[in-house]
């Protein structure tokens, strides 16, 4: 068995390629989170590691306000995600995520790639499963808003 748990990589799941220079830290998965999920599965099993995050693109142009050589930083849990930003409402229906760019751990990546399942907003579902819902830092990545 591997001694370490997380191996310190992390992917980057986008639909089509990006045109940007990735890090040797991030396996590229192209396709949408549903269709690449159980290759990210496979290879955590076959290779016996984890990986240390999962950073899912739905808006290309984003991927350049965020530091990938630094990524690191943002301290991933099994129960917490970062969003381009989170709408807090005391209204239900006015809650929800902007899900541009999502880094979650390996814990909560069959939450957002099963997500398609439910009826309920990506929000609602982070809710349902008690993950906590987290913006990515505005100081460093004020570009992001």
């Amino acid at each position: 068995m591997n001694n370490n748990f997380y191996n310190g990589k992390y992917t980057l799941i986008c639909e089509d390629p990006t045109g940007i220079d990735i890090p040797l830290n991030f396996d590229v998965y192209i396709g949408d989170p549903k269709s690449v999920y159980l290759d990210i599965k496979e290879y955590e099993l076959n290779k016996d590691e984890t990986y240390s995050g999962h950073l899912i693109v739905n808006y290309k142009e984003r991927l350049h306000s965020i530091d990938l050589l630094n990524i690191e930083k943002y301290k991933l849990t099994p129960n917490n995600v970062f969003f381009s930003n989170v709408f807090h409402d005391g209204v239900d229906s006015k809650c929800g995520v902007d899900d541009n760019l999502i880094l979650c751990s390996s814990w909560v990546l069959p939450f957002i790639a099963n997500q398609y399942r439910t009826t309920n907003s990506l929000y609602g579902d982070m809710t349902t499963h008690r993950v906590h819902m987290e913006k990515f830092n505005k100081n460093e990545d004020s570009s992001l808003y």
